[in-house]
């Protein structure tokens, strides 16, 4: 896994993993992540109701964005993290991802999102770091408490 105090996004505690079969795989040098879960309003007009529609939760969407820094690694240990040339082969077989994340603001609670990716994209500038991000869709998205140690 990774170099001990390197798992920290942003200087928080927030942890980026992608699951490889049971074996949860840190997402090397992961600099922001967010998701979104939006849920589509249905509206009806029932007879009787004076004209005045009503509206119902519909269908959920669930969809996620990762950023970071796309370098090659220094050690063996952090080489076997995920990072851009992984989610270049993901996106590229069509391979489901599972992806869990965990806030220690929220401690104990892990969300865990198991999708596709939609897009991957990186840029190079002279004299900056090289950066990447990727966005896709969960088809589900479940919190769970974190298993006590």
């Amino acid at each position: 896994m990774a170099v001990a105090g390197s798992e920290r996004m942003l200087g928080e505690n927030a942890y980026v993993y992608v699951m490889q079969g049971s074996t949860p795989v840190l997402i090397a040098c992961a600099t922001k992540l967010s998701f979104d879960v939006n849920v589509s309003k249905e509206t009806f007009l029932c007879q009787g109701s004076e004209g005045i529609t009503g509206a119902m939760p519909g269908a959920k969407e669930y969809s996620f964005q990762i950023e970071g820094l796309n370098r090659k690694f220094a050690s063996a240990e952090e080489a076997t993290n995920f990072g851009f040339d992984d989610f270049f082969d993901t996106i590229n077989d069509n391979t489901q991802v599972t992806i869990k994340f965990e806030d220690s603001s929220a401690p104990g609670i892990i969300y865990t999102g198991v999708g596709y990716l939609q897009s991957l994209n990186t840029g190079l500038e002279v004299m900056k770091n090289s950066t990447y991000s990727t966005n896709g869709w969960f088809n589900t998205l479940v919190k769970t408490a974190k298993p006590t140690p």
